[in-house]
């Protein structure tokens, strides 16, 4: 019986698994790299459509503002023009209120001669005072019609009389007196 040894060692099964794993190391690291420049293009393509994506809203952003704009100039047009028109407003209606009370100064004046004989040769009126000349046949008149304006105190915060006159032409005598009235 003859026994044979082989000393040799079989190398073969171990080269053909180191090309494999090399090969399959190859392999991965080139998926790994693919993927990786895949992510890094994706990304890039992301990050410039979202970049795209900000401008756009910038410029309408930026559109937006300028509407507003001009919308707030005109807004602020708006208002000075109504603070002019509330301002005609209340003059008109102060004036109108002026109106009437300078026509009521007036009536007053005239209404309160009643019975006197009282005749007005001169009649001046200003924004807080009337001033004016007449005539009366007797001073007694001339009191009765100052009572009278006095008593109405509603509307004249003073009466006041400032001069008489007493003259006579031909047989007629009478009194030319001078009066201010504040309202």
């Amino acid at each position: 019986m003859i026994i044979k040894f082989n000393l040799l060692k079989i190398h073969y099964k171990e080269e053909i698994l180191v090309e494999e794993s090399k090969l399959t190391l190859i392999k991965l690291y080139l998926g790994l790299l693919f993927l990786t420049l895949i992510v890094i293009v994706g990304g890039f393509f992301y990050y410039q459509m979202k970049i795209k994506d900000l401008e756009n809203q910038k410029l309408e952003k930026e559109q937006k503002l300028k509407e507003y704009q001009v919308l707030a100039q005109r807004v602020k047009q708006l208002e000075e023009e109504n603070e002019e028109i509330k301002k005609r407003i209340t003059t008109i209606v102060n004036l109108k209120k002026l109106q009437g009370q300078k026509l009521k100064v007036i009536e007053s004046l005239i209404s309160s001669i009643g019975n006197n004989k009282i005749l007005f040769s001169n009649l001046n009126l200003n924004s807080s005072k009337a001033s004016f000349k007449a005539l009366s046949s007797d001073l007694e008149y001339i009191a009765n019609y100052l009572n009278n304006l006095e008593n109405n105190k509603e509307l004249f915060k003073y009466v006041e009389l400032k001069k008489t006159v007493q003259q006579k032409r031909g047989p007629f005598s009478y009194v030319e007196f001078e009066t201010e009235v504040g309202f």
